[in-house]
């Protein structure tokens, strides 16, 4: 957490020398009012950053459709709609027909995922934030709620959010409850469980009324996946806990990583890794000098005796797959993953077999 925080302040300070070169007048109110309260609170620039995967949306090319509107940039379709900003630089948003469904006038424009979108603008000469269905239509009826920011994408029909106010949780059914200020909340909602850190720098969870059910207690922890989290203190290692905060099993480990697809590495006293499965037993002996997430039945791995730098694979079972020869790699999506190595003189494909595509 605190490589992260490094992280953070560096690019904080970044983006405050970056602002500061550009011309003041093409900068709207708002953004000015952001990079004031970034530069004196770094914490505010902290609770602005999506840790929860909130990327950009990959642009596509801009069709006849979008030219004839004049449309800057567009994005993909999602759920049904494609947002596009237009001439003047303000974004709306089009249905697969082209037919325009939510009309151009946000300055800015945010994707929370599950159909809804964060958009802000001057509309009828004041500022406003709102959080908008697929059809335009405001997810609570009252536009003078000042919405600051977004903390991660909805999950389970339910985020967090900072408004003029404080934090507050927010659920797809239009309501809102708020978040004690004493706890700053961390990435998104994960099987009913948000991560937050108290005032002392320890890290607990609280549930999606906001009610704090596993107490802050832990010097290191990781959002919930598969219906366990990984935590840690000093005295005890890393471990597994479920969402009422029992332990998965008595057996602690030197490092752990989040269950994905059933299964979760962690690392013995020897510095080597294995996997177990949600039901804590251990699956695959640990015995590689490194072990990533499981994706499409398949984990990439690097062997104690070869080049630490040149990873392979494994399937649920253990057996390797894909000898250990990639010095970059992706996961496996339907059957391929993307590798690198100096000897194929750029990216490449391979199939679980590690057969080149």
């Amino acid at each position: 957490m605190k490589r992260i925080r490094s992280f953070a302040m560096a690019v904080l300070l970044c983006c405050v020398s970056c602002s500061s070169l550009a011309d003041e007048a093409s900068i709207s109110a708002r953004e000015q009012e952001w990079a004031q309260r970034s530069a004196s609170d770094p914490m505010y620039y902290l609770r602005t950053v999506f840790a929860s995967g909130m990327e950009r949306l990959e642009e596509e090319e801009c069709y006849p459709y979008y030219q004839e509107k004049r449309a800057l940039s567009g994005y993909a379709f999602r759920e049904g709609i494609a947002w596009i900003t237009n001439g003047e630089g303000l974004y709306g948003a089009i249905n697969t027909k082209g037919k325009t469904v939510i009309p151009f006038e946000w300055e800015t424009w945010l994707d929370l995922g599950e159909g809804y979108s964060f958009v802000s603008g001057v509309i009828d000469g004041r500022y406003t934030t709102q959080v908008l269905d697929r059809k335009g239509q405001p997810l609570f009826g009252d536009d003078r709620i000042l919405w600051e920011s977004f903390g991660a994408p909805f999950q389970d029909g339910y985020t967090w959010a900072y408004t003029a106010d404080g934090a507050v949780i927010v659920s797809a059914k239009g309501e809102m409850r708020e978040l004690d200020p004493f706890l700053l909340a961390i990435g998104g909602f994960s099987n009913g469980r948000l991560l937050v850190e108290d005032s002392g720098g320890f890290f607990g969870y609280v549930d999606t009324a906001g009610k704090l059910v596993i107490d802050c207690e832990w010097e290191e922890a990781y959002p919930f996946s598969e219906g366990y989290a990984v935590v840690k203190k000093a005295e005890e290692g890393w471990r597994f806990i479920n969402r009422s905060g029992g332990y998965l099993s008595g057996k602690s480990w030197s490092a752990a990583q989040s269950f994905c697809n059933g299964r979760a590495a962690v690392m013995n006293e020897e510095s080597l890794w294995g996997y177990i499965n949600l039901k804590g037993k251990q699956v695959i002996p640990c015995k590689w000098l490194y072990a990533g997430k499981f994706y499409n039945k398949h984990a990439p791995v690097a062997h104690p005796d070869l080049d630490p730098d040149m990873a392979g694979f494994i399937d649920g079972d253990g057996v390797k797959t894909v000898d250990c020869a990639w010095e970059a790699f992706g996961k496996f999506s339907q059957n391929a993953a993307p590798v690198y190595a100096w000897h194929t003189d750029g990216w490449v494909y391979i199939n679980q077999y590690g057969n080149q595509l």
